[in-house]
């Protein structure tokens, strides 16, 4: 079931590169986020499923796999899109003073200026498969992401934090931010950060995505009947 046929939602999705068109509630002037966007849907399928021909059946490739040409093919379109003021950075050292006892962070992938320059911050990416989601996790994932956005506490501050989920669609991702929010992970109107937070899945045919803002509007009866739509 895609996104298109849920009333109500602000679920995008999109079937081919050409046709993303981003609204203006994700306030990206400089085209990050749609660099990116297509360069997920240039990463085919090859690189999610791989084919068993003994037995005629597809199985996943690992995250990495996928992460490494994903990575490829972000670089190649920040030149053609002539984005000439940001790289992409595969698990770069973040030094997290006040977040999880000053730890650094290793974000997946991250797309800024340069290691050395802490202005010029784009996009901090997390990327999970389907089969390898689970509660915990995510809402690690989003904690982080949620940080690196937070002009408040960190110095970095990203213009945007993405999730993306590989190998599956929106109703895996609605499905775990329902049962954190409830408990591990609270947000609530005092997080004005929570648009600058994305979340993608893509199978290799389908990119969806939505902003956890639009997510947390809704209650937990309405998420489940949303969630039901992807059965």
């Amino acid at each position: 079931m895609l996104a298109n046929d849920i009333p109500d939602m602000a679920i995008l999705t999109f079937s081919n590169r050409g046709d993303i068109v981003l609204p203006d509630e994700y306030k990206d002037s400089e085209n990050l986020l749609l660099c990116l966007m297509k360069s997920l849907f240039d990463v085919s399928k090859a690189y999610i499923w791989y084919h068993k021909s003994d037995d005629d059946s597809d199985y996943p490739q690992t995250e990495r796999v996928f992460a490494y040409e994903f990575y490829r093919r972000w670089t190649e379109n920040l030149k053609e899109d002539k984005i000439d003021d940001y790289i992409v950075n595969g698990e770069p050292e973040k030094k997290t003073s006040n977040f999880r006892n000053g730890r650094s962070n290793f974000p997946d992938l991250v797309l800024h200026h340069s290691q050395g320059d802490i202005t010029r911050q784009g996009i901090v990416c997390e990327i999970k498969r389907g089969e390898g989601l689970t509660n915990i996790n995510f809402r690690n994932d989003i904690e982080k992401l949620s940080y690196f956005v937070d002009e408040d506490r960190c110095d970095y501050c990203f213009q945007f934090g993405v999730f993306v989920l590989v190998g599956s669609d929106m109703g895996e991702v609605l499905s775990s931010i329902k049962k954190i929010d409830g408990g591990l992970l609270r947000f609530s109107e005092k997080f004005g950060y929570c648009n600058k937070l994305i979340c993608i899945t893509y199978d290799g045919t389908v990119l969806e995505t939505v902003q956890l803002s639009e997510v947390l509007s809704y209650t937990s009866k309405e998420i489940d009947n949303i969630i039901k739509k992807y059965k």
